[in-house]
């Protein structure tokens, strides 16, 4: 680090209520950037509410803003990639679903800051890591993959799938009971279970694992 200081800096984009901010906290300062303005009302960091393009574009590009971050994080929309995307198409559904990757990879890109893009497994991105529940003792899959610019993450090894209880975090859940599973499978505590973003959130062990590996490599 150029600097001395208790904390990294994180700007996290596309951040939601703050799953991956969660699995920050410890060892980062994290500001997110999110056009859905209730996230807010959950997520854990300083949150800016805005577009994160428009954010850039009309804000603090040319400025000195980014000079603080140490690290940039960008989780995306996930739609055009998604599992249940690709079932709506298959059963004939015509689903235009947004692509975020490109544009995304350009603007961290411009900032010039070490980055992680995070997204389901089909999506364009580099495969630098791919994590999965089960990998931090967690009762799900949910696999994720990862782009990493500036530094490197080691791959954990990838527990066989045989017969571990799992759950699948999705959309709405319909009975209580579901509550102590999800709750259990992600992670999270910070989001109410029944909120729509729960379920859009990826377990911050996750970012825990990112964000060691980069203090590792920065230290």
């Amino acid at each position: 680090m150029n600097q001395v200081r208790d904390k990294i800096r994180v700007l996290d984009l596309f951040c939601g209520a703050g799953g991956v901010a969660m699995g920050m906290l410890k060892y980062a300062a994290v500001t997110g950037v999110d056009n859905h303005e209730n996230c807010g009302k959950y997520y854990p960091g300083r949150f800016i509410h805005g577009d994160v393009f428009t954010f850039y574009k009309h804000t603090f590009e040319g400025t000195d803003f980014f000079n603080q971050f140490d690290l940039v994080w960008a989780s995306p929309v996930c739609t055009k990639y998604s599992i249940v995307t690709k079932r709506w198409i298959s059963q004939g559904y015509n689903y235009d679903a947004v692509d975020l990757i490109p544009p995304t990879r350009e603007l961290l890109q411009s900032i010039g800051k070490p980055y992680v893009i995070e997204n389901v497994v089909g999506a364009p991105l580099r495969e630098d890591l791919m994590l999965c529940g089960l990998m931090f003792g967690l009762p799900l899959y949910r696999h994720r993959i990862f782009e990493i610019e500036g530094f490197k993450c080691e791959q954990p090894e990838h527990p066989k799938h045989e017969g571990q209880q799992v759950y699948s975090v999705y959309g709405n859940p319909q009975k209580a009971i579901m509550k102590k599973h999800w709750i259990k499978a992600m992670g999270i505590t910070h989001i109410p279970y029944s909120s729509r973003h729960f379920a859009k959130a990826i377990p911050p062990k996750f970012s825990e694992y990112n964000i060691k590996q980069f203090l590792k490599v920065n230290e």
